[in-house]
């Protein structure tokens, strides 16, 4: 397997945080890998992986409701199940100096990329390239942003997938810097928000 697909050594519980109510309403367990070093900025790392979880089971919960369902908390961590299986959750790990990108197999399927390439590292221009051409230049203008100000990094944009279709994906990193106080690193978690962006079109028609 993978550096992703490694058997944890330790691992770190989150709270799921409702995005509208701000009540918990589950956890995540988060392993850590042998080769990774748990420090302040893997610390952070994991909250960006918990918020993100959460806001793709609110999204869920938005669909249902539009249905007309009743949404109850096992069904959201069915949901979740789904998403993470289906690949709708992925990371990545840029190392800015190199230009190289490490992601798990779920990020590498959404940016239409063989996961085993992906895994071993590419350019960040063979993830870039999968974004909608109308979004591409803004979203790479915001990364270079974060990274010159060093700031936390998040936005919404479109993928256009391998067989052309058009998906929306929300994106959230923090830049961390090496003992120089320098930019080496963006982590980044993406999540599929493609039927919250349906549902929020179809709301105001």
């Amino acid at each position: 397997g993978g550096p992703w697909e490694e058997s944890a050594r330790d691992a770190v519980v989150l709270p799921l945080v409702h995005t509208r109510t701000n009540e918990a309403f589950g956890v995540i367990l988060l392993g850590v890998s042998p080769r990774l070093v748990y420090d302040n900025d893997y610390n952070e790392y994991c909250k960006q992986i918990a918020e993100l979880t959460a806001i793709s089971i609110s999204s869920a919960l938005i669909v249902r409701r539009k249905l007309n369902l009743e949404a109850r908390e096992h069904e959201a961590q069915e949901q979740l199940q789904t998403a993470l299986a289906s690949g709708s959750i992925g990371v990545w790990s840029w190392d800015i100096q190199s230009n190289l990108v490490i992601s798990d197999r779920h990020l590498a399927r959404i940016f239409g990329i063989r996961p085993l390439k992906a895994q071993s590292g590419l350019p960040m221009e063979e993830f870039t390239n999968a974004i909608h051409p109308d979004d591409r230049l803004r979203v790479i203008k915001s990364m270079k942003a974060s990274i010159k100000k060093v700031d936390a990094y998040e936005d919404e944009y479109r993928i256009v997938t391998s067989d052309g279709t058009t998906r929306w994906v929300l994106a959230r990193g923090k830049i961390a810097v090496d003992k120089n106080d320098k930019p080496a690193r963006f982590p980044l978690v993406i999540v599929d928000i493609t039927e919250r962006k349906t549902v929020e079109a179809d709301l105001v028609r």
